[in-house]
């Protein structure tokens, strides 16, 4: 067998293998991580995770480092009765979508399927690595961007006593180990900053007023005249919402 014929039967070896492993997409969902405030009244309570490459590939299939993104995990815990706001743009890391990263990670469909066409020229066998590839590459894709979608924080509301658990990206030369980021309470505007120096944070339960009116009624004898209306007294209370 000459050094051509070994070179295209090798050529079809890594067809096959890509054909058997390659051309799919399989990432374990994100486990939450414990916080402070899942046991604590009245508090909120964040835990992260850097992710290493064996993380990655773990959670989301893909070297994701590699192309230039480092991913942190975050789980939040909003034990009070207010709706907060979390958003990625306030973080103090710049950060990107998860989408970005996506299309980054996107499987090189075109130049396989040509690589393995032109091969094909020569080594009939490898037209079935082409056609799985061109069949198998954009689903895989599709799954990819579904994946690193649902795994991203965004912009997002956190329910009273409810946790989220995501990621966010931050560019590998803007990353840095200490970070912080801010909640919004949506109802009054009220931010409470949480950092990696303070992952805790007692913020109380928030109230709104209750105002009602309660006459002053005055009883009027026949023939007596009658003064002018007092002024209804306002009643303020406060409730939990």
């Amino acid at each position: 067998m000459n050094l051509t014929k070994k070179f295209l039967l090798f050529f079809s070896f890594i067809g096959f293998y890509e054909l058997a492993y390659g051309v799919s997409y399989s990432a374990k969902p994100l486990c939450d991580l414990s916080t402070e405030a899942m046991n604590a009244d009245n508090c909120v309570g964040f835990s992260y995770k850097i992710f290493t490459k064996k993380d990655c590939i773990k959670y989301l299939d893909r070297d994701v480092i590699k192309k230039g993104y480092q991913p942190i995990q975050i789980t939040l815990t909003n034990n009070t009765n207010r709706h907060l706001k979390i958003s990625r743009k306030n973080f103090s890391l710049a950060t990107v979508s998860g989408d970005e990263v996506a299309c980054a990670c996107h499987r090189s469909v075109t130049s396989r399927v040509v690589g393995f066409s032109i091969g094909a020229i020569f080594l009939w066998p490898l037209v079935i690595p082409a056609v799985i590839e061109g069949v198998s590459g954009p689903r895989a894709n599709d799954q990819l961007d579904s994946d690193f979608s649902q795994k991203a924080l965004d912009t997002q509301i956190l329910s009273p006593y409810s946790s989220i658990n995501g990621l966010i990206f931050t560019p590998v030369e803007s990353f840095r180990c200490d970070f912080s980021f801010t909640l919004i309470d949506t109802v009054n505007n009220e931010r409470f900053k949480l950092s990696t120096a303070n992952k805790f944070l007692v913020i109380g339960e928030h109230y709104a007023i209750d105002e009602k009116y309660n006459d002053n009624v005055r009883t009027i004898k026949f023939g007596e005249e009658q003064d002018e209306q007092s002024e209804p007294i306002k009643i303020r209370r406060r409730i939990r919402i």
